[in-house]
């Protein structure tokens, strides 16, 4: 199925892989965690609908086409014998009525409703004097429509059945599991040297759209760190970057004393856990989630830490640092523009359907970089309390920079400001910013990036619903960003769109 078609059918794909996903996280995540009688119930009556609903999208049109033609040859009997048998046809009691819950196939709707129609005529006629010899006929003629009838449920029946005995883990197909004796067969082929000790714990943290993280334990550790952290790639990401290319960016900017996550092994192999992945020793502190209901003081701390950190990682050379990959040294305006259109390029390939609104955002980008930026810097691109790890209310370290690259400062200050303002002042962030060496605010080009954060993560939904219909990764929090997240960006690049000139 060609899912950038824009067909119905192509619409049918996606709505039933959509369901799919939600009914195995509903039946092997939710429910088996579920303790009250009444939760169980539910979650059970929910699976069943969920599997109706999935085969009405894309399994029962299949099924139809024999049962027009039968119920078509039907009903070109019945209308003769009612015809022959001078039954006028009614003035259209059946108008109006739509297909059933699970198909909207036009076509079978307006048949069942012709034979029906035919049926009522002959029921009438059977009921008038005269017409008794021709009972016989007539009730062979309806129970071969019953028969029709039964036949199209038992086939649902059938489908039905089939996909609510199907309990597999979509993602299990593309994802490799984490096990105890994987991670132990990598740290005795690859970390012997290091007397690491032996493997005491393992858990998966959630969350992440992202990438993939893991804490365990050692016994003995890694250069004095028992407790560490394992960030492999997913198998298919919504950035479609890889760890791989954060190792080198972090070790340098770990040496600078920067507030970063040190590496301490890059392990570009994929043949030990199923993905390239990073290991770093467990930071203390947590992130935020949500509203964040710490004493003011403390998130005013956390506020002008994270301004501290931009302004020395916006006041590095990044061609000093010796930064392997990073290619020659553009005028900065051509470097915004030449990342501009290398996320369009990615909007290009892994979109579904179309947006004027995308569309429109990504060539005033283009049209609009900054001219006045006088030399690039090493841009975070998501700073955000989500990407921090907070302790004793100070930052600890800022966290996930797949989204790095070589750019304008007013890019993370733009997108800082977004979540900070809530619980801080703006020009006070500034001042410490200033103060640890910063550029001054522009308001212009902020306005820029207020525009491109939300083409940026719109992009990136858009990128992970495509490879979860594709199959890449059929994981459910794919899913929500290219159905729910997708969304949100579009709708806030088109309210940012209506306060500039195109």
């Amino acid at each position: 199925m060609d899912l950038q078609s824009g067909t119905d059918d192509a619409v049918k794909v996606m709505q039933a892989k959509l369901l799919r996903s939600i009914r195995a996280d509903l039946d092997l995540i939710i429910t088996p965690n579920l303790t009250s009688p009444e939760a169980r119930m539910a979650a059970q009556l929910a699976s069943e609908m969920l599997s109706f609903l999935t085969v009405g999208l894309g399994q029962l049109d299949a099924a139809l086409p024999e049962l027009k033609r039968q119920m078509l040859a039907l009903s070109e009997r019945a209308e003769a014998l009612a015809t022959a048998l001078g039954s006028t046809k009614p003035a259209g009691n059946g108008a109006g009525l739509a297909g059933s819950e699970l198909s909207a196939d036009a076509e079978f709707t307006a048949l069942k409703q012709r034979l029906a129609e035919a049926l009522s005529r002959l029921f009438a006629a059977a009921r008038s004097p005269g017409t008794p010899d021709r009972a016989e006929s007539i009730g062979q003629l309806a129970r071969e429509a019953v028969r029709l009838e039964q036949l199209e449920q038992l086939q649902i029946q059938r489908l039905v059945n089939a996909d609510m005995s199907d309990r597999r883990d979509p993602v299990q197909a593309v994802e490799t599991e984490l096990t105890r004796e994987r991670l132990e067969a990598f740290i005795a082929a690859r970390l012997a040297s290091l007397n690491p000790g032996t493997l005491e714990s393992l858990e998966r943290i959630p969350g992440g759209y992202s990438k993939d993280t893991w804490r365990f334990r050692l016994s003995r550790g890694i250069e004095g760190h028992r407790a560490l952290i394992l960030r492999r790639d997913l198998p298919f990401g919504p950035g479609e970057n890889s760890v791989v290319e954060e190792f080198e960016l972090l070790k340098r900017l770990a040496e600078e004393g920067l507030l970063v996550p040190k590496p301490l092994w890059c392990e570009p192999d994929a043949s030990y856990v199923g993905r390239p992945f990073l290991l770093f020793p467990q930071y203390p502190g947590t992130a935020v989630f949500g509203d964040w209901n710490a004493p003011v003081e403390l998130q005013r701390a956390v506020c002008f830490d994270i301004a501290r950190l931009m302004a020395r990682l916006h006041g590095l050379d990044p061609y000093k640092l010796g930064l392997p990959g990073l290619g020659p040294a553009l005028a900065p305006v051509e470097t915004v523009r030449a990342y501009v259109r290398l996320w369009r390029d990615k909007w290009m390939r892994r979109r579904t359907h179309p947006s004027l609104v995308l569309m429109t955002a990504f060539d005033w980008l283009e049209r609009n970089a900054p001219t006045d930026l006088q030399r690039v810097s090493l841009i975070h691109g998501d700073i955000n309390f989500r990407n921090t790890l907070i302790s004793e209310g100070r930052l600890t370290a800022l966290l996930d920079w797949e989204f790095w690259h070589l750019g304008d400062p007013m890019e993370d200050l733009s997108y800082f400001r977004l979540v900070a303002e809530p619980y801080v002042k703006w020009d006070e962030v500034m001042a410490v910013y200033q103060e640890a060496g910063g550029i001054a605010y522009d308001p212009g080009r902020a306005a820029f990036y207020e525009v491109w954060r939300s083409v940026r993560n719109g992009t990136t939904t858009t990128t992970a619903w495509y490879g979860f219909l594709q199959g890449k990764y059929p994981a459910s929090k794919a899913a929500y960003q290219g159905v729910s997240l997708y969304r949100l960006f579009l709708r806030d690049v088109a309210d940012k769109l209506a306060a500039v000139t195109l």
